[in-house]
């Protein structure tokens, strides 16, 4: 099979040289019904709380507290605005399960055996997101198994800090340019190589899946991608992309 396009959520299809799957947790359900686009990444839950310390100067100017508490890794962040961001857990559970008031109760113990004086701060808030892991723990960013679908998910905790990196990397392949050998442990298609003993070599997408024009359309070698029209059955097209995770997850 190879990718060519996408449906949305109101039927209509997106032809396309290139598509990008980058829907954090949620990837593998984009393409939960074709199973040679699996995508191994499942949801890890977090949660963070935030506190007010707007009325306290001694948190303002304070930096990022990182500490290990009988095992357990905690870090509290004291913010300009005088918010104060406490987290966060790392639960394998279902997403739907919500927050649990033993992950409230953990949280505030461990932070203020670090800092005391956040027994004093109201909670304003409370939130718990998921996070896209993947079984070894490292992102998926380049090229699929399934020709025309490029992966940009399963950063677990680092999301916001890996994006510059994912973004050069994307960039680098949708230019055609070779990719650093830095990021080939990222491969999405390790985990099938490894199976097989041999593990893909870096480099650029082949010539026929560069991509650049605004609309995101291309040529393939040999062939036009239709400019409308609805996608050949025998091609995988992913599912509509559930909601995003907001941005306010844990860190």
């Amino acid at each position: 099979g190879e990718v060519v396009g996408l449906r949305d959520d109101r039927g209509d299809v997106h032809p396309a040289g290139l598509v990008v799957l980058a829907a954090g947790a949620g990837s593998a359900l984009v393409v939960r019904d074709e199973p040679d686009l699996a995508v191994p990444v499942r949801p890890v839950l977090g949660t963070t709380l935030r506190l007010d310390a707007r009325g306290v100067p001694g948190f303002r100017g304070l930096p990022v507290v990182r500490g290990t508490v009988q095992h357990r890794a905690v870090y509290v962040v004291p913010r300009p605005t005088g918010e104060v961001v406490v987290g966060a857990t790392s639960d394998e559970r279902e997403p739907a399960d919500g927050t649990r008031a033993g992950d409230v109760f953990a949280l505030l113990r461990d932070a203020r055996a670090l800092l005391p004086g956040l027994d004093e701060l109201p909670l304003v808030d409370v939130t718990t997101r998921a996070r896209p892991a993947t079984p070894d723990h490292v992102p998926l960013v380049g090229p699929a198994a399934v020709p025309g679908l490029v992966l940009a998910t399963g950063h677990h905790r680092n999301g916001v800090l890996q994006t510059p990196l994912t973004a050069a990397v994307l960039d680098a392949l949708l230019a055609g340019e070779p990719l650093p050998e830095a990021v080939r442990a990222c491969d999405p298609r390790r985990f099938a190589a490894r199976a097989a003993g041999v593990l893909p070599s870096a480099g650029a997408l082949p010539e026929a899946v560069r991509v650049r024009d605004a609309r995101g359309l291309a040529a393939r070698a040999g062939s036009d991608v239709p400019a409308a029209g609805p996608l050949p059955d025998a091609v995988p097209v992913p599912a509509p992309v559930p909601a995003p995770v907001s941005a306010r997850g844990p860190a």
